[in-house]
């Protein structure tokens, strides 16, 4: 995993984990001086990067111009909605209170995606996954595509034909009985 080493409290937090998952992701996290290296290990295909889903869609998708990339909404840490006041702020717990309320509301995320379209362009998810089809060259099918296809024909075939093997066999032997009681000779009944 790369991260751009900006201060954050990510690398020391996953390091003195008591989860050994996350202590284990600490380990294999390698911080680097500047997004520049820390992207660069990403395009490389050697790491994972490291950062909030809004930013992280901004700065690949805009910046790096990274269309191959798949960004993980789910987030290893929340990306906590802050004010900063003075110690023994009085009103600290109402801001406190306000900014949950507004969280659990949904309204920091519609703004979030506002602000981020307003950078990106509106619509810029469907434009996205139109390039992506765009791009994706369409190729022509061989028979490796398609032998899956005509080993089950030829199972069917195979199938079918031990179908009407068995059939004819019994109607055979079916023929044959019938044609036994029909020159059956037993007792005649007189009156």
């Amino acid at each position: 995993m790369s991260m751009f080493d900006y201060g954050e409290f990510v690398p020391g937090a996953l390091k003195s984990s008591k989860d050994p998952h996350y202590r284990s992701l600490g380990k294999k996290l390698d911080l680097y001086p500047t997004y520049d290296e820390a992207i660069y290990a990403v395009v490389n295909g050697t790491h994972a990067y490291i950062e909030s889903f809004s930013y992280n869609r901004i700065l690949l998708f805009d910046t790096y111009k990274m269309r191959n990339t798949f960004l993980l909404r789910e987030q290893l840490y929340p990306g906590h909605l802050c004010w900063y006041f003075q110690k023994n702020t009085a009103w600290k717990y109402k801001f406190d209170w306000g900014i949950q309320r507004l969280v659990e509301a949904g309204l920091i995320a519609h703004w979030i995606k506002i602000k981020t379209e307003d950078f990106m362009g509106i619509d810029y998810e469907r434009r996205l996954h139109l390039e992506e089809r765009e791009v994706q060259p369409s190729t022509i099918l061989t028979l490796q595509h398609t032998q899956g296809l005509f080993f089950v024909l030829v199972l069917g075939w195979l199938l079918s034909a031990l179908s009407l093997a068995m059939e004819w066999l019994q109607s055979s032997r079916f023929f044959n009985k019938s044609l036994q009681l029909i020159n059956w000779e037993g007792p005649v009944l007189s009156i």
